[in-house]
């Protein structure tokens, strides 16, 4: 499947059906440019008990049921895989 992208800083960053960004490829981007170090990946930064809140909360306001409308999404294995997060986590990761 191909993604569309966004540049950020003139890194492409894949874009999800319902408009998440992948986390994995802003931790590449950030990496690459010295902006962030291999172990600051997003499973690390789910991990952490603020970000777990904030995305309990923003689901939870959000009403999302489906697994498709979540606000995060981890798919492991496949071309999709990877950590996959609506704008205001991405924001927040790449904060």
């Amino acid at each position: 499947m191909k993604y569309p992208t966004v540049l950020v800083n003139g890194v492409s960053i894949r874009v999800d059906e319902a408009g998440r960004y992948s986390l994995n490829d802003l931790h590449m981007s950030a990496v690459a440019c010295g902006q962030a170090k291999e172990n600051q990946g997003p499973s690390q930064f789910l991990r952490t008990k603020k970000v777990k809140a904030f995305v309990e909360t923003l689901t939870r306001m959000q009403k999302c049921i489906l697994e498709q409308n979540q606000s995060v999404i981890v798919i492991n294995g496949g071309f999709s895989q990877g950590v996959w997060a609506e704008e205001i986590v991405a924001i927040r990761y790449a904060a």
